[in-house]
Parts: structure tokens; C-alpha cells; sequence
């Protein structure tokens, strides 16, 4: 910047010296003040070419009345003649916006160089940017929030300009006064999140900036992270029917009720939800008593079933390309019911078992609504067709002219408006199907006589060795050599009736045990301690001998009153070893017919 002159001196004089004129020049500045430059400029007249000043040039200068210089001596040549001169110069610090008051004066005693002068001048307010002072590190799009900043000089303006990578320029807001309240405006977060439709969040960037008229001359950079709030897509609304008919003619409805466990429940998407704020719907979560299964929203079939369903609600969740969920239920009223079974079930045949009609029988739970049998050949094919019987009835007689050589197995079955259950019973032979000769063949009943034949044999073992027997014997031929059909040998078993305690087929026990401490029985061991002295009262002592049984842990058995502290212990015995488990016992050769 250059000087600016701020008066003239009043001397007229052509002496050597006089003070001409003042004048200041701004050399920097920061936001509130200006370092200012004052000199004041001489002119070395003609009268005074070749004069020179020792020592007794004098300066004064002042600024608003305070004395910045006050009478410093100074050597001054003010050679050559005709010419302006910088006599003195002071830098100084002012403020900005104000007006000054300065004055000075100048004497020389070589001549009449006496002068002064005084004048006044005005430093400009700077012009000055606006800057962010205080905003929100997050915001959440919904919310508004108190924005702080500096204002800037006249002449000048300020303004927020919200950009991204995605979504350039999305918002922007002229700022007046400081604090102001920012929020965005629907345009701004459908425009921002148009950008980014999977995002729950983004960063975006501040630009404060400061204009001059509609020059930008200046932008404070920040940056905050924008929330996509109260976003979840909208409910789909769901119909849940069950389809399973048995279960819904049961209940009486399809559509209101179910049964646990039995009943299909169809879920379908009548009205499909919709994304917020740009988001896309992704997927529907279905979920039912446990059992969870997805369909893409794009899918053609908005719809899943839920077999043998474990509850009557079943749950809808929407979820959207940016992960948000909304979820609606649907709940049909879970009808209480008991399956029907077959508990126990007998037959046999009547005329005292050796008739031809068999008489079958049964126990159940539930509610029937009706039963049917089927009978063949035991180990045969059953009747091609079912016999139904009533939904009362708890026993029948069949009378179907069953074989009195033939075994039957006759099924049984129950049901009700859900479900069936079976139970199949055998009906043995009425009378012995074999008889021996007196020239030694066996001949078996059957559709016809069968002599020493593989079948007769055959029919011999099932009759005698059915599946699932034992066969014991001294001797180690296996018996499928001379019986027929496949057997397993036992080894290193005894055999023990059935019971609750032992399930058929279970096994267990061991050929020796070592007993536990628990599992001896309670006892002791007496020992001889032997011969004890003790030093009986009085002042020469008195020895008294005893002999006694001790045990341990336990005072002598005598009549000695004695102070004792320690007690003995006899000492262990054992080997810690197993003993023998085993009762009497006879080996044979055992064997179990598998097939």
C-alpha cells in the first residue's frame, strides 16, 4: 500500500530542515488491528545546501495526544539542497474502523528549522470471512440443529453448501445471523438418498463459504455424518389360511383357527411393503414356531408353507435394501387335540382257540371316528382290502374261516378326522401241524401234506424256533446246520427275565467288582497297646503300671484317670483287588435266531 500525505507543515521558510508534511502507509493486518507506518518528510531548502546538523536536530510526535517520540536528538545532513527528505518514520499498531489524531514538530538549531504540523486520518474496517464456530459432528436427516459461525464484514454474506461423492450440491442455506437452525428439506433428502439407497448413513461435506457480492472469496471445509432416520419400509399385510383339509374340517375354519403339530399353514403377501427414503424392499422373513424361511421380493410366489405347523402365529418381516425391518403377525387360535392310538390289542380264536373265527380286540385313545382291519398269512401278504368297523366298537369277531393250521397276522386300524394309527397282533395255529410216523417221516399240515421236505422243516422252525428265540446246548454245532435259518452266538452271558428294571434286549453287569469305602460294611480293628507308665501325684512321683486295650481314637479301657493327646491307629490292610461277581454257573453253547 502506498503513503498516503495527512497534513503540511506550516513553515515557509527556505532554511535547511523544515517539516513538510506527515504521512502513513499500512503495512499488514490481522482480524482487529493494522500495523501502520508515520514519517514525516522534510525538504532541505536551497538556503540551507550545505548545511549540516550535529546533534541538534530535535523530533516530537504524537498520536491521538500520546507522545510516540518526544524530543529525540538527532544528527541530520541535509545536503543536497532542493530535495524532499524521510526525516523520521514509527511503526505503529492501531485498530481497524477508527479515526487518528497525529501531530509533530522539528527543530534544528542551525538555522530557523523550527516547524510542526498536525492532521487526522481514518483506517478502513477489514473486510473479513465467515467461519464455522460450532455444528453438530452427527445429524440424523429428521432433526434440525443449532449452527454457529462467525459473521462476516459488510459487503459480504455467508452461505452453507452440503455436498457428497454421490449427491453433489443436495442442500444449501443462506446464513444471516449466528446461531442459525439447519434443517433439510424433503427435496434435500430425497435428493441425498436417491444417491444412496443401500447407506444408513454417509458422510457429507460442509462448505461454509463466504461471498463478496456473488464472488466466493473464501470456504471453511467441514465434514459431518448425515442418518437416514425413520426409515423401515411400511407392513405387508399377510393372510395365513391352513390348507392341510383333515385339520380345517376339524376346527371348522381354515382361516381363524389350526391344530398344533398337524395343521399347514399357507402364509401369502396380499399387500407388499415399500422402501422409504429411496430403499428397495430385498426379501420377506417368514417365521412360524421356530421354523424360518425367506423369499426374494422379487420372487413370483410371495408365499410359504409351514407343514405340521408348531404355532399358530406366524410372523411377516419386510426388509429393505439398507437392512431396515418392519414385521406384522398373524395368529390363529391353536384347537386343543389328542391323535388317536391303539393302547393294546389281543385276538384269538374262538371255540376255545380252535376255531376258525378269530375274536379281536383292542384298547385306544382319542376320539375314533371309525376303524378297518386287513389279515393274511403270518410272514405273508395281507388282504388286498380293509374291513371297515364302527367308531364304538372295541371288539369284533372275524369271521373269515381262518386256517386252523395257519398262523394270521391281523392289522388293526384307527381313525379320526386327522390322522390314523395301526397295530398288528398274530393269531397262532389251532392244532399241531405235525405229526410223526411209525415209519419215521413227519408229516406237516399245511395247503397239503408235506413229507421230509425243506419246507416242512422250515415250518417246523418257525413254529418252534420262531425269529428272536434261544437255542442253548452242550453241543457247538451251530443250529442253522440241522434247524434252518441264521443264529448269532451268545458268549459270556447269563440270560435274566425281562422286567422294568431290564428292558428286553438291554445288558449289563460285570464278572468281578472292586468294592468302594461306601460299600463296606461298618467295622473296627482292636489292637494291644502294651505296657504304659505315667508319674503318679506327689513330690518323689509314684509309677503306676497298666496294662490295657486301645482303640483308636478312644481313652484305655482302665480306671486310670490320664491326660492323653494323641491317639494310634492301626495300621491298613487290603490289596484294593476285584473279587469274584460270578453265581454257580454251568457254560453251555447259546445261540439267537436273528433271520
Amino acid at each position: 500500500m502506498a503513503f498516503t500525505r495527512i497534513c503540511q507543515a506550516n513553515y515557509a521558510g527556505s532554511y535547511a530542515g523544515q517539516l513538510t508534511y506527515i504521512e502513513y502507509e499500512i503495512l499488514s493486518n490481522t482480524s482487529t488491528t493494522y500495523t501502520v507506518r508515520l514519517q514525516y518528510v522534510g525538504y532541505s531548502g536551497s538556503g540551507g545546501s550545505s548545511w549540516n546538523a550535529d546533534n541538534d536536530t530535535t523530533f516530537g510526535f504524537t498520536v491521538n495526544g500520546s507522545a510516540i517520540d518526544n524530543g529525540t536528538v538527532a544528527t541530520f545532513d541535509y545536503r543536497p539542497a532542493g530535495v524532499y527528505r524521510v526525516f523520521r518514520t514509527y511503526d505503529v499498531t492501531l485498530a481497524h474502523g477508527r479515526s487518528y489524531g497525529v501531530s509533530a514538530w522539528h527543530s534544528s538549531g542551525i538555522s530557523l528549522g523550527t516547524s510542526s504540523c498536525s492532521g487526522s486520518f481514518n483506517l478502513p474496517t477489514l473486510a473479513t470471512n465467515s467461519t464455522v464456530t460450532s455444528m453438530p459432528a452427527t445429524w440424523n436427516d429428521d432433526s434440525s440443529y443449532t449452527y454457529s459461525f462467525t459473521i462476516p464484514s459488510s459487503g459480504r454474506s455467508a452461505k452453507l453448501i452440503l455436498t457428497s461423492d454421490k449427491a453433489s450440491n443436495f442442500a444449501s442455506f443462506s446464513l444471516s445471523t449466528s446461531p442459525s437452525t439447519i434443517a433439510l428439506t424433503a427435496d434435500s433428502k430425497n435428493r441425498l438418498w436417491a444417491a444412496y439407497p443401500s447407506n444408513k448413513s454417509v458422510t457429507v461435506t460442509f462448505a461454509h463459504c463466504t461471498y463478496e457480492g456473488n464472488t466466493q472469496v473464501n470456504i471453511d471445509w467441514r465434514s459431518v455424518t448425515i442418518s437416514c432416520q425413520n426409515a423401515n419400509p411400511t407392513a405387508p399385510v399377510i393372510a395365513v389360511t391352513d390348507t392341510n383339509a383333515a385339520t380345517a374340517g376339524f376346527t371348522g375354519s381354515s382361516t381363524t383357527k389350526m391344530v398344533k403339530n398337524y395343521s399347514t399353514l399357507q402364509c401369502a403377501i396380499s399387500t407388499k411393503s415399500t422402501g422409504k427414503k429411496s430403499a428397495t424392499i430385498s426379501k420377506y422373513v417368514f417365521t412360524c414356531g421356530g421354523v424360518t424361511k425367506e423369499v426374494a421380493a422379487g420372487a413370483s410366489s410371495l408365499s410359504v408353507s409351514f407343514t405340521a405347523a408348531k404355532s399358530g402365529t406366524v410372523t411377516c418381516k419386510a426388509v429393505d435394501s439398507r437392512g431396515n425391518e418392519t414385521s406384522v403377525s398373524k395368529t390363529l387360535t391353536e384347537v386343543a387335540y389328542t391323535p388317536v392310538s391303539i393302547n393294546t390289542i389281543a385276538a384269538s380264536r374262538t371255540s376255545g382257540g380252535k376255531g376258525t373265527n378269530v375274536t379281536l380286540s383292542w384298547t385306544k385313545t382319542g376320539t375314533p371316528t371309525g376303524y378297518s382291519y386287513t389279515w393274511g398269512p403270518a410272514g405273508g401278504t395281507q388282504s388286498a382290502g380293509t374291513v371297515a368297523i364302527g367308531a364304538a366298537a372295541t371288539s369284533v369277531t372275524l369271521t373269515h374261516t381262518f386256517d386252523a393250521a395257519k398262523s394270521y397276522t391281523i392289522t388293526l386300524t384307527v381313525r379320526d378326522k386327522i390322522t390314523t394309527a395301526s397295530a398288528a397282533v398274530t393269531v397262532g395255529i389251532a392244532r399241531v401241524p405235525l405229526k410223526f410216523t411209525e415209519d419215521g417221516n413227519i408229516k406237516i399240515r399245511s395247503d397239503a401234506l408235506l413229507e421230509n421236505s425243506v419246507g416242512a422243516l422250515k415250518t417246523i422252525l418257525d413254529a418252534v424256533y420262531p425269529v428272536g428265540s434261544i437255542y442253548m446246548s452242550v453241543n457247538g454245532v451251530n443250529p442253522s446246520g440241522f434247524l434252518g435259518g441264521t443264529w448269532v452266538e451268545i458268549q459270556g452271558r447269563f440270560l435274566i427275565g425281562r422286567s422294568s428294571s431290564y428292558g428286553n434286549g438291554s445288558t449289563g453287569g460285570a464278572s468281578t467288582v472292586a468294592l468302594s469305602t461306601a460299600q463296606m460294611p461298618s467295622h473296627g480293628h482292636p489292637f494291644k497297646h502294651g505296657s504304659h507308665s505315667w508319674l503318679w501325684g506327689g513330690g518323689q512321683g509314684t509309677t503306676v503300671f497298666a496294662t490295657a486295650d486301645a482303640v483308636a481314637g478312644q481313652p484305655p479301657s482302665n480306671n486310670l484317670v490320664t491326660n492323653q493327646n494323641n491317639w494310634n491307629s492301626s495300621d491298613p490292610t487290603g490289596g484294593n483287588g476285584a473279587h469274584d461277581n460270578m453265581p454257580p454257573y454251568l457254560a453251555v453253547y447259546m445261540w439267537k435266531r436273528t433271520a
